[in-house]
């Protein structure tokens, strides 16, 4: 059971580490189309005003960027941006409760039926989230933030949870939670 346990807590590290990873991509692809097409909108209007040359065409160019501009927050860019600012704090708080937990089973002050419980619950607060802040659909694979929860979740573990030359995991590292 205690195997179980510290799969689930894998996964969910995984998740959060995911979760945050595409938020991090979606917020600077949305920082990146905004800066731009403000840009765009600035340089145009400079142009305009300082050669005054074709100026239905800057006018067009302005209006399109501002037009742009209102449309992005209604975009799926700026959906993962909000889903993942309101999924992560809780998501955080989950894995800190299974963190705590992990550290009550690893010492065995656990029975078996207890932590089959607490998986239960767990896998069903996490599943609760998704539901509540995670739209289907909204966060299609990508490798890239794959790779990089893949590498944050095994340098979290391999932080808190080194494992020894026989490949038996060592005591829980409390001096790196601090």
């Amino acid at each position: 059971m205690r195997d179980r346990f510290y799969t689930m807590y894998q996964d969910l590290k995984f998740k959060e580490c995911y979760y945050s990873s595409y938020s991090t991509v979606s917020s600077g692809y949305y920082r990146l189309i905004t800066y731009t097409l403000a840009l765009i909108s600035i340089i145009s209007a400079v142009v305009w005003s300082l050669w005054g040359t074709c100026p239905s065409l800057l006018a067009v160019i302005i209006a399109s960027c501002q037009v742009i501009q209102c449309i992005i927050p209604n975009s799926k860019v700026s959906e993962q941006v909000s889903c993942c600012k309101y999924l992560m704090p809780e998501l955080r708080k989950l894995s800190n409760d299974v963190d705590c937990d992990w550290l009550s089973i690893w010492s065995n002050q656990m029975e078996d039926i207890d932590v089959q419980h607490l998986v239960s619950s767990y896998e069903n607060r996490f599943r609760n989230l998704e539901d509540q802040f995670v739209p289907q659909d909204l966060f299609k694979p990508n490798k890239k933030v794959e790779t990089e929860a893949n590498e944050n979740a095994k340098q979290f573990f391999d932080s808190h949870y080194p494992i020894n030359t026989e490949g038996r995991e060592n005591e829980p590292c409390l001096e790196a939670r601090t």
